[in-house]
């Protein structure tokens, strides 16, 4: 049998292996957006807020720069720990809040929650 030939009962091959940095970026990628549920689900995003959002990239960014290679994966875990345990402290802290949105967003019939937009007037003399 030809030595690049595969045979059924051969395991397949891992193309990452589990320190893999596409991996961990999209787990930090997955962290962040759970970060980011909780701040924009009611459309707005507080000064304080911003500012942490800010804060958490910039620590990322200079961490990533000034660790040595060898515990970049360490790195991208707390990180992520950081967005996840920050998520859960906005969903605590909003609890009544996400409590409303999920009830609407989960449970309310659609034609209560649709209103159709008012009437535009259009000015006069403007090309429509």
């Amino acid at each position: 049998m030809a030595p690049d030939t595969v045979e059924p009962s051969d395991p397949p091959e891992i193309a990452e292996s589990p320190g893999d940095p596409g991996r961990q970026g999209t787990a930090i990628g997955l962290a962040q957006s759970a970060f980011a549920v909780p701040v924009l689900a009611n459309l707005t995003l507080s000064v304080k807020e911003a500012f942490l959002l800010l804060g958490l990239f910039l620590a990322q960014f200079v961490l990533g720069g000034v660790l040595p290679a060898g515990i970049h994966d360490e790195e991208r875990i707390v990180v992520g720990v950081i967005y996840l345990l920050l998520a859960a402290w906005i969903l605590t802290r909003e609890h009544v809040a996400m409590r409303r949105l999920l009830h609407d967003g989960l449970r309310t019939p659609v034609a209560e929650l649709s209103e159709p937009f008012p009437a535009v007037p259009v000015p006069a003399g403007h090309p429509s």
